[in-house]
């Protein structure tokens, strides 16, 4: 009896909070629209941060022009970017490239949601365009398509610097493992902001 309660008090706590912060509870369904095994309650500060800064990191990553020195990274990263099938081959061959191997069309469609068509087309493209090397039937990334993907990286961490991603991310992370009573107290009289 007393745990049937204290969970219909906690839900109630949960909705009233969520009220006070002027949300709707549809923007903290676990597994949906928050992930699962982080508690709602004491986190839609923390939680609706980390969404937001998402969305202003991509925007700036996605808004960048790729170009460092005198090369011009921008087409190739553009190419692969394009679509999300071009950014999944483009990903696995910088794995694949990193680790000294070579992927054949087989290897690569065990692992990649591409068509067999789509496959052909996209490493076709990018052998004539001297971004994916092949040999013997398997491929990996040009040293330039390797340097571009390198690129890309950085300015991802730039902008999850500037933006401070990684900060909010082990800010929700964090209450998954801690429970600080004091800090759910705050939350709820909207002390923190």
């Amino acid at each position: 009896m007393n745990n049937m309660f204290q969970k219909k008090n906690t839900k109630q706590i949960t909705s009233q909070v969520i009220e006070l912060h002027n949300k709707s509870e549809e923007q903290f369904i676990p597994g949906l629209t928050m992930p699962s095994g982080i508690p709602v309650l004491g986190n839609i500060i923390a939680w609706d941060d980390y969404v937001r800064t998402l969305a202003y990191q991509q925007l700036s990553t996605l808004s960048r022009t790729y170009v460092f020195e005198e090369i011009d990274f921008g087409k190739i990263i553009n190419y692969f970017r394009s679509t999300p099938q071009k950014m999944q081959v483009f990903l696995l061959l910088y794995l694949v490239t990193e680790d000294h191997k070579m992927y054949s069309i087989k290897q690569m469609m065990d692992i990649l949601s591409v068509s067999k068509s789509g496959l052909v087309q996209i490493l076709d493209n990018t052998v004539e365009a001297g971004w994916v090397e092949k040999e013997k039937a398997k491929y990996y990334l040009s040293q330039l398509a390797f340097n571009a993907f390198r690129h890309y990286g950085a300015n991802h961490f730039e902008e999850n610097r500037k933006t401070n991603l990684a900060g909010q991310f082990y800010r929700v992370l964090h209450s998954t493992t801690q429970k600080n009573t004091d800090s759910k107290m705050r939350t709820f009289t909207g002390l923190i902001e």
